[in-house]
């Protein structure tokens, strides 16, 4: 799985992009894709989960974006 910038919001996708929390706040991040660690169901890369940044986490890389 891989970190992104965005906080956590369970209902993230029903809602608009304007409410969203900055991503500096304390808060779960977005995990997308699945790991060696994974099974079936979360190993697609649209897999979306969440979890508190953990910069010892073996299972866990970053997703480089840019805004252009």
């Amino acid at each position: 799985a891989e970190w992104v910038k965005d906080i956590y919001e369970p209902d993230a996708y029903s809602r608009s992009r304007l409410v969203f929390r900055p991503p500096w706040e304390p808060a779960p991040h977005v995990l997308r894709g699945g790991s060696f660690a994974g099974n079936q169901f979360t190993l697609s890369g649209a897999h979306r989960s969440h979890g508190d940044i953990d910069p010892e986490a073996a299972n866990m890389g970053f997703r480089c974006a840019s805004d252009r």
